[in-house]
């Protein structure tokens, strides 16, 4: 790829038709009648649309064939992997979108997920092997699928965890796409670089109307598919391409998110309760019970993806035996973040 002056146009130009087409799409979806009724584990006081996943949908779809055509980079034609991959984030959506109108059970949701993502590790995009500093390359053996399988619906439930205040979720997609979109570019990954580009154009036009005034939600169906498509790319871009881009990065992107739903949930084993029964344990909710707003919520944890994100592109100028170095300041500072998180909650006389 060679910057250029047709090259930025052209980037403006597809950036552009995705950003409106998310953003049209979601005030279609507001006058859909398709409403997010405040329950349990809800931030928000009064019914408000949902539906906002589609209007990302709509925007990554048109980029899709926009850069398909475009810019001769036809990522979907040449691979059939990206064909399984697109019909595989298809049907997570259509599963939230689903879940969105009739509620399904915590059982239904699950048996269905762990159906698509072993569909898609069927079709070989499957974890061979984890580079681990002093140990080196790992091979899973018959483990890889097994594992693969689990980190699909894991961080595709993820999302649907994060998906509670304005901008969270969304917010920290936008950083970490902008991030890949920079570190595809310093692998020369086109198909990468493309989809990172036009997910984070898309991103916006929902954003906007989602932060901070949360005129829409994603729903169910914005979550599911931006989980699983992020899930997914993880995959594939550490699999094929045109150079490898280390499966480490993208766990990295995500490192507070990921370690508030899993300390969040470990909590609520020891305790013995139900982790899908919905509630509002997590501490990026612990914040907001406690008198933060949603903007103030969304702001620390957009600060944290842009810590992520410089970590990951200086993760990317040394060997991938070395990655795992990168996640000891994330860990230092969630080991302080998120005991002071519940300590700052007992005081505010937050129950969790």
């Amino acid at each position: 790829m060679v910057i250029s002056t047709q090259f930025l146009v052209d980037l403006f130009i597809s950036g552009t038709a995705c950003f409106l087409a998310s953003f049209f799409a979601c005030l279609i979806m507001r006058r859909v009648g398709l409403h997010d009724v405040p329950g349990n584990r809800s931030s928000h006081l009064i019914p408000t649309p949902r539906g906002g996943g589609i209007g990302i949908f709509s925007g990554v779809l048109l980029g899709a064939f926009f850069f398909a055509s475009f810019d001769g980079v036809a990522f979907l034609g040449p691979y059939l992997i990206w064909i399984i991959f697109a019909i595989c984030t298809f049907l997570m959506a259509a599963l939230g979108l689903l879940d969105d109108f009739k509620a399904l059970r915590a059982s239904t949701r699950l048996s269905i997920q762990f159906l698509i993502a072993a569909a898609f590790t069927g079709f070989g995009v499957s974890l061979q092997t984890l580079t681990i500093p002093f140990f080196g390359d790992i091979n899973l053996g018959a483990w890889g699928p097994l594992l693969t399988v689990m980190w699909i619906v894991g961080f595709t439930n993820v999302f649907n965890f994060i998906d509670g205040l304005n901008g969270l979720s969304i917010g920290q997609t936008v950083i970490a796409c902008f991030f890949l979109t920079l570190v595809a570019w310093h692998h020369q990954n086109i198909p990468v670089f493309d989809l990172s580009f036009i997910f984070c154009t898309a991103g916006l036009g929902f954003l906007v109307l989602n932060f901070p005034r949360g005129l829409i939600f994603l729903g169910d169906n914005g979550s599911y598919f931006v989980g699983f498509f992020w899930a997914g790319l993880a995959l594939i871009s550490s699999i094929i391409g045109v150079s490898e881009i280390s499966f480490w990065t993208f766990p990295l992107l995500f490192f507070m998110a990921i370690m508030d739903i899993s300390i969040t949930l470990t909590h609520r084993l020891i305790k013995r309760r139900n982790i899908f029964e919905p509630h509002r344990e997590y501490h990026m909710q612990l914040l907001h019970r406690s008198g933060w707003s949603h903007s103030k919520v969304s702001l620390l944890y957009w600060g944290f993806s842009i810590l992520q994100g410089i970590l990951v592109l200086l993760m990317q100028k040394t060997p991938v035996y070395q990655h795992l170095y990168f996640y000891l300041p994330m860990i230092g500072l969630a080991a302080f973040f998120f005991p002071w998180v519940r300590r700052h909650a007992r005081q505010a006389q937050v129950a969790f």
